[in-house]
């Protein structure tokens, strides 16, 4: 369900609010944006550090490229997470 079309779409719509809001080139500011409206917290210094290295490395050029939109692909994993479902 969490990675069904709807969730999917959704994460898309949040990455593009994202690079509006937060400047389409300042990922360390669409990081924070997303923990803030997902998670409802700012992410420890760990989490940028991996979400960085995430975007770095599902992003490459034409054939390298992993996922087409690795911004939207963040927010699909923070949807999927524990924490986003079950917030208290």
């Amino acid at each position: 369900m969490m990675n069904g079309r709807f969730a999917t779409e959704q994460s898309g719509h949040l990455a593009e609010r994202l690079r509006k809001e937060a400047s389409a080139t300042d990922r360390e500011a669409q990081i924070q944006g997303a923990f803030e409206w997902l998670l409802c917290r700012s992410p420890r210094a760990d989490e940028v550090d991996q979400s960085l290295e995430f975007l770095k490395n599902a992003g490459g050029e034409g054939e390298e490229a992993k996922v087409k939109d690795p911004l939207a692909a963040l927010c699909l994993v923070l949807m999927n997470t524990n924490e986003f479902v079950y917030r208290n």
